[in-house]
């Protein structure tokens, strides 16, 4: 049996440990993107906003989105808690923080 270090609950025997937080982590259920589906989808996804963007600053534009989508899930991970959120990303609070500012999260 599994016990999650931070709560004391038990773990499915399905979860997995994060490598980077070291949560404990339920999989995934249903269909998931990995390796060259995801890399594949990426392209696709990239390839059709440049086509699509008549901005001047498209990979600036692009930048944004993902980072803003990644500060986003990370705090959806570690249910709002800045400080696991940074950890999980390799950044200080004060720079998860700047970036919560910015894209108004």
């Amino acid at each position: 049996m599994k016990i999650c270090p931070y709560c004391c609950e038990e773990i499915k025997s399905q979860a997995i440990k994060c490598k980077h937080c070291l949560e404990w982590i339920e999989e995934p259920k249903g269909a998931t993107v990995k390796g060259q589906d995801f890399n594949d989808s990426l392209q696709e996804w990239i390839f059709n906003e440049i086509q699509s963007s008549s901005s001047e600053k498209v990979f600036d534009d692009l930048i944004n989105r993902m980072e803003k989508e990644i500060v986003l899930k990370s705090l959806r991970h570690t249910d709002n808690n800045r400080t696991r959120a940074a950890k999980l990303l390799g950044l200080s609070r004060p720079t998860l923080q700047s970036k919560i500012e910015k894209y108004g999260l």
